[in-house]
């Protein structure tokens, strides 16, 4: 807290006054911070792929970050509300749309594919550290979604 009010020239009890907690703080910051910077073109296949490449190319960025955020996630429920109705939810929902608009129809499980494609990440790059190569990333996920279909 205290880096925090010296980096933004206010006084310790100012910072306070308005987060009284580290992990209000957190919360907050988290609600005020872009996903992830996707722009949708229109083309159901082109914008899945854009996405997919952006995920993986920004969850490997925060490699470091995500093991923390995830045990603080389930460990502070202000952190774990911010994590999962202004992060978590954005990217479902523009998955969610993207693999309906790409299939044409809602796949039987969509919501479960969609779990299963941010889960893959998570597991990879959060827990087993792995480099996720973000291309054969999003090749694998369109091959599985054109084997579902």
């Amino acid at each position: 807290m205290q880096d925090v009010a010296e980096r933004s020239s206010s006084g310790l009890a100012t910072i306070y006054r308005r987060w009284p907690t580290k992990q209000e703080l957190v919360a907050a910051a988290l609600g005020h911070q872009p996903s992830f910077d996707f722009s949708p073109t229109g083309d159901p296949d082109a914008d899945l792929r854009a996405l997919l490449h952006i995920m993986a190319v920004d969850m490997g960025a925060k490699s470091e970050f995500l093991p923390g955020m995830m045990t603080a996630a389930r460990e502070h429920p202000e952190i774990g509300s911010a994590v999962r109705d202004e992060i978590m939810a954005e990217m479902r929902t523009e998955l969610r749309g993207l693999v309906v608009a790409r299939a044409g129809n809602e796949p039987i499980g969509v919501d479960f594919v969609i779990d299963a494609i941010l889960g893959n990440l998570l597991l990879r790059i959060g827990l087993l550290d792995e480099e996720v190569d973000a291309d054969r990333y999003v090749a694998d996920v369109l091959a599985v979604l054109d084997a579902l279909s």
